[in-house]
């Protein structure tokens, strides 16, 4: 009896992997990400999908197309106080946030309708498009991850990881 346990666990163990990249609709849980800036707390509520072994670009976000930050529902930006996100000015309120990958770069996108899937969008609800910096990670990150790094009093950088990619920008509080 022990040998056929210790058996099944150990082909459970090396066929989990092949058995998650099978999946064709992965769960996206819920994810949140915050910051405190001028005593004020800024937040993010995201869909956090794997990658379980497939291509990010091309295959999980779309070249040339709007992408729900995390896909299954627009990511959303809430904010009690008036930020400056790169260059555009972002009043106290609640925002959509999309993505886009153009051959002109990586983009954050600022959307004022919040009710709806990752999947709509309505440009002219855009309130601006930020131009987001990119560097290579150290290694894969299977997990999407939207995170504030680097906060200081008046000032933050809003980060976007998943496999070998991040991309960031700079956020200050007006």
């Amino acid at each position: 009896m022990f040998r056929k346990t210790t058996i099944f666990k150990a082909a459970a163990v090396l066929f989990a992997p092949f058995a998650a990249g099978a999946q064709t609709a992965p769960h996206n849980p819920s994810a949140q990400t915050s910051t405190v800036l001028q005593g004020q707390s800024i937040r993010v509520d995201y869909s956090a999908p794997s990658l379980l072994g497939r291509k990010i670009l091309g295959d999980l976000i779309p070249i040339d197309k709007i992408w729900g930050l995390g896909d299954a529902t627009a990511a959303i930006l809430k904010t009690p106080i008036e930020l400056k996100i790169g260059d555009v000015n972002v009043p106290a309120g609640t925002y959509a946030l999309y993505s886009a990958i153009t051959p002109k770069g990586y983009w954050l996108i600022i959307n004022k309708q919040t009710k709806q899937s990752g999947q709509d969008y309505d440009q002219g609800l855009d309130l601006g498009r930020i131009r987001l910096n990119n560097n290579d990670t150290d290694g894969p990150i299977e997990r999407f991850l939207v995170d504030f790094e680097y906060t200081h009093d008046k000032k933050t950088e809003l980060h976007l990881k998943w496999g070998y990619a991040e991309s960031w920008v700079h956020i200050t509080a007006q």
